[in-house]
């Protein structure tokens, strides 16, 4: 949702021949509300019809620890909390998720003509979706699949894939933009474009 956000805003500002559109802060919250309402309404419905249930999945008998004198055997049990229809509704939120992930790719797409540096990041919003779609194709079949009776393993594999995702596109958006800022300064060409494009903009609008 944040690579949508971020070029959201770009075919919005730019339309034809950098005719300056003002875009109220107040756009930005009803869509962030909305994504939100989204999440909480498939939550609350996820609650409701198919609760959070403990169930035990029990592994084949071992044998005691070496040296030990008791006649016993061990029960590895592994206790899961989940619902019955648990793939279901993980896959209606990553199908989601997935919807807002090719709608930003299509806005990045939409804005690789611009020519200010520090707005035009296509390719890196680009990378950002790649990164994140490559990490869950290969975290969902793991935990899935290899790795579901290991719950230490699926813990840490599905918390570093969280963590990479989040870093890498956090990274790749918006630290170009920083150092940008950084190194050039206020008078540079792409500045005095992007005013001269409001100016010009409220110019038309008046």
């Amino acid at each position: 949702m944040m690579t949508m956000m971020v070029t959201w805003t770009r075919p919005e500002i730019f339309v034809g021949n950098a005719h300056f559109q003002p875009i109220p802060s107040g756009r930005f919250y009803t869509v962030i509300a909305a994504f939100f309402v989204i999440d909480l309404v498939i939550i609350v419905c996820w609650i409701a019809f198919d609760p959070l249930q403990r169930i035990e999945q029990r592994f084949p008998l071992l044998e005691p620890p070496v040296g030990s004198d008791d006649d016993v055997m061990l029960l590895p049990i592994l206790e899961l909390c989940q619902s019955s229809h648990q793939e279901v509704w993980i896959g209606l939120v990553l199908g989601y998720k997935c919807l807002l992930l090719v709608f930003g790719l299509f806005l990045a797409y939409e804005s690789r003509n611009l020519k200010l540096r520090y707005v035009n990041d296509s390719r890196l919003v680009g990378l950002a979706i790649y990164n994140v779609a490559i990490l869950s194709l290969v975290t969902g079949p793991v935990t899935t699949l290899l790795i579901r009776s290991q719950a230490n393993s699926n813990f840490a594999f599905v918390a570093v894939t969280v963590l990479l995702c989040t870093y890498i596109s956090l990274g790749l958006v918006f630290v170009p933009k920083v150092r940008f800022i950084c190194r050039v300064p206020p008078s540079a060409d792409e500045v005095s474009e992007l005013r001269r494009s409001i100016k010009d903009g409220f110019s038309s609008v008046l």
